[in-house]
């Protein structure tokens, strides 16, 4: 169905505030439309007012808050004016929602099939058989496997992919008119996300309106027809989604993009911190001020009013061209491109060494890619635009090396052909005559796992049947552990790009689609176990956690047996950061909670600082827990909701060994400004958090015993990229200065890319691929790692979309 002339839902000066006194507003003014066969995404970072707006649309901002509009109707209906009763017959049946956190938006008592029929009952849809039968097909279009054994189970009993899955099974089970999708692929890997993508797209097409909330930009690039930008409760900048990712105009705008990690930042920092000296703004001036460097006092004392082009490109800004009078800005707050998830130069503005930059397909969030010959962007970069060794070392705290790097376009371990620098027949340069798909430059060099198979960064470009040069193992990554360590010391040494903010880099890969059928399907790089030899390790370094075939099985509900994880070996050396990738229910979790402990491995043992660690007695390995924490992928699911932020990380920081009185509550408040949160959160309940603001907490909490290993389960998932951004910049800081060691399990390929030092890909329980990241991703062997990275938001699939449903 195409849009029509009449909009489904009109907002008109939405202003939401909460409390009494000087209340806090939420929504200032905000105003848009939707349409039947529509997408309207709005992104924003956690506390901008996404979640509250979205919420006002269904009658759930809570008794405490103040809603006021000049115009708020849905389809002829004045939502202001709409009993309780009311209400209860536009939930679910007009309006659907899609909630962030499936866990607490799920009845822990029910199982998820009850949880579909009674939307189903309710609304007088189905009954008996034919409910159950809906049910199921509900589950199956949502992308559950074996939809029903699903049904029959609870929501613990499930991953945290295939709760957010059930629960947009739940919203669709009534045909809504419009559906509110706040965040409804955080918890997915891209495979899923793809099904769900594909699932909201058909409903799009359909005619069924939607207001997607998502700080995904991948996400907003492939689906939203247009972009709506909210920062401190306003709408800032506004239009068609091409216009809005392609000309960011508002320099918030720009700063979300420039978040993003690439192949270009890694082994860079990702945040920018706000200039010094800049003043906050008064109560009617404009929220972003602070951090802006483009703000003078007018910016700070009155907002202007928004203005728009002829193609309803609207942005709130008193100098929307990123300049002041008398300000320099930098080069980041140029016009950037998002492709598939991913910040690249602008299409026609020329890069500062080669002229126009070209332009190219991104991974980020869900990966990210850099140009085959990407210029240098002011890192201290190595000849094809990546951070050198020598500043990867300096990221890493481990020593530099004095050996000059070869250029990275030599061919991949594995595949012995070369890279024509000539396009091939569908114009892309630097794509192996075989179909293969190229190795990356402008990626990090990836450190030899022995020196019999050295990186394509070690060696120079040969014939495919030219021994290489055996230089030896890389200098070690791992450095010297220091206890405490200033967080601002952390933040002053690490290294910085002289611009205010990370620089977009253009950005390419070939698709892994392109992959002959000849490229060998080998389940690992290097090792028949995967992910066992130590990068740049010797015999004589004992890992810090040894995990040597492990297996588990699980009983179903229908009393059957099934195997969760089988047969999965990997070590991880100090310092290190091996991420872990693959769809849901592949074991990622289990193989997790084998590694912490929380469950036995029925076969294979798990080894932690040289000593047994599975197969022990609780007691026995309590008093080394505080050296192995986690950081859960659902937070609210893992904190106690009667306790308030101080409460919870001040358990945390007792079981430190801080004394009470004044230097646990200062341990408090740093570990708050560590993960970017402000003091006057501690009297808050996790429910009174936003679900960015709650995971934040849970990394701190994770942080305050000073681990050497954090299992990290999907830890940035739920935040915004600016967020994110500070949060990995947190994690490399102190791997630097602890040298502790990650375990980073993530769908978020461009996350996973950026923090990571080699990955292992799960499938079905299994370990099917496993190499230095920069391998994996630029030659892919295992056709479901193929598959991963052919499920990236693309974006010529995303303009193609779009013009289906027209």
């Amino acid at each position: 169905m195409s849009v029509t002339e009449s909009p489904l839902l009109s907002v008109e000066g939405l202003d939401v505030s909460f409390g009494r006194g000087e209340p806090v507003r939420a929504v200032r003014d905000v105003s848009f439309t939707l349409r039947r066969g529509e997408c309207l995404a709005v992104v924003g970072e956690s506390g901008s007012g996404k979640s509250v707006t979205a919420r006002t649309l269904l009658g759930l901002t809570g008794a405490r808050a103040r809603v006021a509009a000049r115009r708020l109707v849905f389809d002829g209906v004045d939502l202001t004016a709409l009993s309780e009763r009311e209400w209860r017959g536009i939930r679910g049946r007009r309006i659907g929602l899609v909630l962030q956190d499936a866990l607490v938006s799920l009845d822990p008592l029910r199982t998820v099939g009850a949880e579909i029929r009674e939307t189903l009952a309710t609304h007088r849809l189905a009954r008996g058989a034919e409910a159950r039968e809906r049910t199921l097909a509900l589950l199956s279009d949502a992308g559950i496997p074996d939809p029903a054994r699903r049904a029959a189970e609870r929501p613990h009993q499930l991953s945290g992919g295939l709760r957010q899955r059930a629960l947009i099974a739940s919203a669709l089970s009534g045909a809504p008119e419009l559906l509110v999708a706040d965040e409804p692929t955080t918890a997915l890997d891209v495979t899923v996300q793809a099904q769900i993508l594909d699932l909201l797209g058909r409903l799009v097409g359909d005619g069924t309106a939607v207001l997607l909330i998502s700080h995904d930009l991948a996400v907003v690039a492939r689906l939203a027809d247009r972009v709506a930008v909210m920062y401190g409760g306003l709408l800032v900048e506004q239009g068609p989604a091409q216009d809005v990712l392609k000309d960011p105009r508002h320099p918030y705008t720009r700063a979300l993009l420039a978040a993003v990690p690439t192949f270009a930042s890694k082994g860079g920092p990702l945040s920018v911190p706000a200039p010094p000296g800049q003043a906050a703004a008064g109560p009617d001036g404009c929220p972003y001020a602070a951090r802006c460097p483009s703000s003078d006092d007018r910016c700070r004392t009155r907002l202007p009013a928004a203005t728009a082009d002829t193609g309803g490109h609207l942005t709130l800004c008193w100098y929307p061209d990123g300049r002041s009078p008398g300000v320099s800005v930098p080069g980041v707050w140029g016009a950037g491109v998002l492709s598939g998830g991913g910040v690249s130069a602008p299409l026609d503005t020329p890069s500062p060494d080669r002229g126009t930059a070209p332009s190219g397909e991104v991974l980020s969030r869900g990966g990210a890619s850099a140009p085959l010959d990407a210029p240098s962007s002011g890192r201290g970069t190595g000849p094809s635009g990546e951070p050198s060794p020598d500043q990867r070392a300096v990221r890493s705290g481990r020593p530099t090396s004095d050996k000059a790097t070869a250029p990275t376009d030599s061919p991949a371990p594995g595949h012995g052909d070369g890279v024509s620098d000539e396009p091939s027949a569908d114009g892309l340069s630097g794509i192996p005559s075989t179909g293969a798909p190229a190795p990356l430059s402008g990626t990090p060099s990836p450190r030899t796992e022995s020196p019999d198979d050295p990186s394509p960064a070690a060696r120079p470009t040969t014939p495919p049947d030219a021994p290489a040069p055996d230089n030896g193992p890389a200098p070690s990554r791992v450095p010297a552990p220091r206890k405490g360590g200033d967080a601002s010391l952390r933040s002053a040494t690490r290294p910085r790009t002289p611009s205010s903010a990370p620089t977009p880099a253009s950005a390419h890969i070939p698709s892994p689609a392109r992959t002959s059928a000849s490229t060998p399907d080998t389940s690992a790089h290097q090792d028949p176990h995967g992910a066992l030899a130590e990068p740049g390790q010797g015999a004589q370094h004992e890992p810090l956690l040894d995990v040597r075939g492990v297996s588990k099985t699980f009983r179903s509900a229908d009393g059957g047996v099934y195997s969760a994880v089988e047969d999965v070996s990997f070590r991880i050396m100090a310092g290190e950061t091996l991420g872990l990738v693959g769809e849901s229910g592949s074991g990622k979790t289990t193989t997790a909670r084998m590694v912490l402990g929380l469950v036995e491995p029925d076969e294979g043992v798990v080894r932690f600082e040289g000593e047994a660690w599975s197969g022990l007695p609780e007691r026995e390995r309590r008093a080394r827990r505080s050296r192995l924490q986690v950081v859960h992928q659902d937070p609210l699911g893992s904190f106690d909701p009667r306790h308030d932020v101080r409460r919870i990380l001040a358990e945390a920081v007792a079981r430190a060994g801080v004394p009470r009185g004044r230097a646990r509550a200062a341990r408090v408040t740093e570990l708050l400004g560590q993960v970017g949160l402000s003091a006057a959160l501690e009297e808050r309940r996790p429910l009174e958090l936003s679900g960015g603001q709650r995971q934040r907490v849970a990394i701190a909490r994770a942080l305050a015993t000073g681990p050497r290993l954090i299992v990290c389960d999907e830890p940035v998932s739920a935040l915004d990229v600016s967020i994110q951004a500070q949060v990995l910049d947190l994690l490399a800081d102190l791997q630097r200065e602890l040298g502790v060691a990650l375990l980073f399990i993530s769908h978020d390929l461009g996350v996973v890319h950026h923090v990571s030092d080699r990955v292992v890909v799960m499938k079905d329980g299994r370990l099917v691929e496993s190499g230095p990241v920069a391998q994996i991703f630029a030659n892919p062997r295992h056709p479901y790692t193929r598959e991963l990275l052919t499920s990236l938001p693309r974006p010529e699939r995303t303009q193609e979309g779009r013009e289906s449903r027209a």
